[in-house]
């Protein structure tokens, strides 16, 4: 029997390598462990500990940060605008850090949850508009970037791609309907480029990808 120092695994068939870190193995004379590979358990046990911890401590802050704004109010509650970017980063933390997903669903759901971060800070400070004029097609423009070079480099998945592209596609025109109804559309020209980017990619994709196939594939049609 051999083991891997690195790993504190016991191997029992005749390979050199160890089959998780690809060390070279070393003879074992001990006598046979009960736990032939590492406890995932208490690994798992840990992380879940510290992502409590972590939104224990997340909640703590913004209650605090509320009733400081409360205590100190001049106008502005900037407490909305703090725990807004607090509930972003633990909703981060949960779905992108610690999820194990489509990267771009990942890439699809940060656009969602920034878009609606920027939009509340733009609102609680003057709602000027910059948000959904500006920064929100601009990380629409970013996304559809992105998961055009997952396409290309994962080229044989790229069908995993395409409902995340269509939802970015759509996702697109909605700055565009909010700046209408609020009236506030004075510079169009960064939402017209994303929602020309966002359809010229989709359109692409069921041309040469045969994305219309998929689509229906998806929707069982």
């Amino acid at each position: 029997m051999k083991k891997c120092e690195y790993c504190q695994v016991n191997i029992l068939d005749d390979t050199v390598t160890c089959p998780l870190c690809n060390r070279v193995l070393g003879e074992n004379q001990g006598e046979l462990p009960t736990k032939m590979y590492p406890d995932i358990e208490e690994k798992r046990r840990k992380s879940a500990l510290i992502q409590h911890a972590f939104y224990f401590v997340a909640g703590i802050v913004a209650v605090f940060v509320i009733l400081i704004n409360i205590l100190t109010y001049q106008g502005f509650w900037w407490a909305v605008v703090v725990d807004a970017s607090i509930l972003y980063l633990a909703l981060t933390v949960y779905y992108s850090v610690i999820h194990h997903g489509n990267p771009a669903a990942k890439i699809v759901v940060e656009i969602i949850m920034a878009g609606i971060l920027v939009v509340v800070i733009d609102v609680f400070t003057g709602n000027q508009g910059w948000a959904l004029n500006y920064v929100v097609p601009g990380m629409v423009i970013v996304a559809d970037f992105a998961i055009g070079v997952l396409m290309v480099i994962n080229h044989s998945y790229w069908y995993s791609y395409v409902m995340y592209q269509a939802l970015l596609t759509t996702a697109s025109f909605v700055p565009c309907i909010l700046l209408y109804i609020t009236g506030k559309g004075n510079h169009p020209v960064v939402n017209l480029i994303a929602v020309g980017i966002s359809v010229v990619m989709l359109v692409l994709t069921m041309i040469f990808k045969n994305g219309k196939s998929e689509m229906m594939r998806r929707f069982h049609t």
